[in-house]
């Protein structure tokens, strides 16, 4: 059945030859060529916002969003350590530029990401990370997005107190949400099996419980 406005494999796609550049031209590239892909679906006005989820300092742009499913702009411009979280939804996350390393509970060696990777967070998996110099990423969540939400605001009503970023990201959702209600939705549940052989192996690998 189909659910979903976006398809991982396709932003995925998408997003690979801008790997390598400098993370601001990636930004603005990869702005333009969603925009020139999806149209009327993507929203480029939204600013951006920090984000302290999971004790990682995110800067996080918002291009698109649903009660379902989001696809945003992510980094973590300087190096620090957080923690993922354990939610009932998966996030597909095509690596830009830096990379991190990342550890799930009963492991001890990380797991290295790096410009290039696909990392997929299936329901209910988490992991410790740490990022050396920085990390950008393109990140697409599909789920039961509402529960994500003590986790996204946590830190900032008990954390940095930054009410004002708070307000925004909730303001941010809400607006995109508003103005995605009847997007058509031809996509189902996302089976790997468009992606090429290397791609589903660095899947694989990525994959963390």
């Amino acid at each position: 059945m189909s659910a979903y406005a976006l398809d991982p494999d396709e932003i995925r796609e998408l997003a690979l030859p801008h790997v390598g550049k400098p993370p601001a031209q990636i930004m603005s590239d990869l702005e333009r060529d969603l925009a020139a892909r999806y149209r009327d679906l993507i929203h480029l006005d939204m600013p951006w916002v920090t984000n302290p989820a999971g004790f990682a300092m995110y800067q996080v742009k918002l291009v698109f969003a649903r009660a379902n499913e989001y696809l945003g702009l992510m980094s973590v411009p300087v190096p620090g350590t957080g923690h993922s979280g354990r939610h009932p939804v998966t996030y597909f996350d095509t690596i830009l530029s830096g990379g991190s390393q990342n550890v799930a509970t009963g492991e001890f060696e990380p797991r290295i990401t790096s410009a290039g990777d696909f990392l997929v967070t299936r329901p209910m998996e988490s992991f410790t990370f740490h990022v050396p110099e920085h990390i950008y990423f393109i990140e697409y969540c599909r789920g039961p997005l509402p529960v994500l939400m003590p986790f996204g605001l946590a830190n900032y009503l008990f954390g940095t107190l930054d009410f004002k970023q708070a307000a925004q990201i909730v303001k941010t959702h809400a607006t995109l949400a508003w103005r995605s209600r009847g997007v058509p939705t031809p996509h189902g549940e996302w089976t790997g099996e468009s992606i090429s052989a290397a791609q589903r192996a660095g899947a694989d690998r990525l994959s963390l419980s």
